[in-house]
């Protein structure tokens, strides 16, 4: 068997173990739910445990949507500096329970924004921002634009459990221009729907997101099996057909578009 044989297999393997892992979570959720009471109960919590972990075992591990604006360049949509409608076509890794363990400083991930109102459409409530600190991270603010509004004046702060700060790539951008941790504070990690792991705008501009060293080794069977760089882009061509507006168009069916506001 040839060393690339034996590297698919290898990758296939690892991705069978990251769908299983994803689906035994969800189960094991169900089942840590409030205790039944009666029997007739405690089985219909089985069954839908049972239930869940199909579900989840065999739906893919990967969605799609669009990115606008420049606060996550030039890693993400680097054409918007010299092109405002620009957009950039992300594929995410579903994150169903986002946490501590499965979400590291240097990720960069889609998040429910805390600045929409509930109840909000989906499409119009996604933000994409770099993870730069988690929960128990002391942080000292360089100056008032890096402190949350929300914050009391404190020389530094620390990340509470279950949270996680996150800031937009681009340095040229800061509060009020830009949007991001230093604008609404800390985010539950709960809000967090998935990291971003593939990138493009057409047919031969596209690539994997670079990340935390750990969530490049843990993404990368998934990338192997769920991403096809020719079907994924073959309808962008060369990046201008799609609409640039943020936050207020789809690119297909079932496709989303990330909020980006003041960009």
């Amino acid at each position: 068997m040839s060393s690339a044989a034996r590297k698919g297999i290898m990758a296939s393997r690892r991705y069978l173990f990251a769908k299983f892992f994803s689906a035994a979570e969800e189960a094991v959720h169900t089942l840590m739910a409030p205790k039944a009471t009666v029997a007739s109960e405690s089985q219909s919590v089985i069954s839908q445990a049972m239930s869940k972990f199909q579900e989840a075992y065999t739906r893919r591990m990967t969605t799609t949507m669009y990115l606008a604006g420049t606060a996550m360049c030039p890693n993400l949509n680097a054409a918007a500096l010299t092109d405002p409608a620009a957009v950039e076509k992300l594929v995410v890794r579903q994150l169903p329970r986002a946490s501590a363990r499965t979400v590291w400083v240097g990720d960069i991930v889609a998040f429910t924004s805390p600045l929409v109102p509930a109840g909000a459409e989906a499409i119009n409530s996604l933000m994409v921002r770099r993870v730069a600190a988690v929960e128990g991270a002391e942080m000292v603010p360089r100056g008032s634009d890096e402190r949350p509004d929300d914050d009391d004046g404190a020389d530094d702060f620390v990340i509470p459990p279950g949270h996680c700060w996150v800031l937009a790539d681009n340095p040229d951008l800061r509060p009020p221009n830009v949007i991001d941790s230093r604008s609404f504070g800390f985010i539950p990690m709960s809000n967090i729907v998935g990291r971003v792991v593939y990138s493009g705008r057409s047919a031969t501009e596209h690539g994997p997101v670079t990340n935390s060293p750990l969530a490049q080794v843990v993404d990368a069977p998934v990338l192997e099996n769920e991403v096809d760089p020719e079907e994924l882009f073959a309808e962008i061509g060369g990046g201008g057909e799609d609409n640039g507006g943020e936050g207020t168009g789809r690119g297909g069916e079932g496709e989303r578009w990330c909020a980006e506001w003041l960009q």
